[in-house]
C-alpha cells in the first residue's frame, strides 16, 4: 500500500534527528522518494496545527498547483510562494532512516524527545506526542460530526 498509515512514536537523539518508522520509509521507496543517499522529504510547519508536516519530494510540487492561477508579479502569488517555500526544509534519510529536525520546526511543533509520526495517506506529520493524542481524538468527533447520516450509522470510533 502507498499509503502513510498508523500513528508510530520514535524519539529524538541529542543532535535533533529522530528515525523515520518503518512502514513510512517502505512508503518512500515504493513511491519513488529515495536517491542514492537515502530517503527524500520536505519538512514544513503546518499552516493549521502545532505540528511539522512531512512530504514525500515527488508529492510536494502538488503544493504549488494553486501558484498556477495567479500572475508571478502578484501579491496573492507573493504570499502563497512565501506560505509554500519558505519555511521548507529538504531533508535526507542516513542510512539508519534518521533524518534531522530543524530547530525551527521543532520548536514549533513543541518537540522535545519523543515525537509522534502520524500517517495522512500521501504525507505524514510529526508531533508532540500528547498534542498528538488530542489531535487524533478532536479529529474523530469532527470526522463524526461531519458524516452524512447513512455513514454516521457505521462506527467511528471514538
Amino acid at each position: 500500500m502507498n499509503q502513510f498509515l498508523g500513528s508510530h512514536q520514535n524519539r529524538l537523539d541529542a543532535k535533533g534527528r529522530v528515525s523515520v518508522p518503518a512502514p513510512f520509509r517502505s512508503v518512500l521507496r515504493e513511491t519513488g522518494n529515495v536517491n542514492g543517499t537515502g530517503v527524500q522529504l520536505v519538512l514544513r510547519p503546518s499552516h493549521f496545527h502545532s505540528c511539522i508536516e512531512a512530504w514525500p519530494a515527488s508529492k510536494f510540487a502538488t503544493l504549488a498547483t494553486p501558484l498556477e492561477h495567479y500572475s508571478p508579479l502578484s501579491p496573492e502569488h507573493e504570499d502563497l510562494a512565501a506560505s509554500i517555500y519558505a519555511d521548507a526544509y529538504p531533508v535526507e534519510a542516513d542510512k539508519e532512516g534518521r533524518i534531522l529536525i530543524p530547530d525551527e520546526l521543532a520548536a514549533h511543533a513543541g518537540l522535545t524527545e519523543a515525537v509522534v509520526f502520524m500517517g495522512m495517506g500521501n504525507t505524514f506529520q510529526i508531533w508532540e506526542p500528547a498534542a498528538a493524542e488530542r489531535r487524533r481524538a478532536e479529529a474523530r468527533v469532527r470526522a463524526r460530526d461531519l458524516a452524512p447520516p447513512a455513514a454516521a450509522s457505521r462506527s467511528i470510533a471514538p
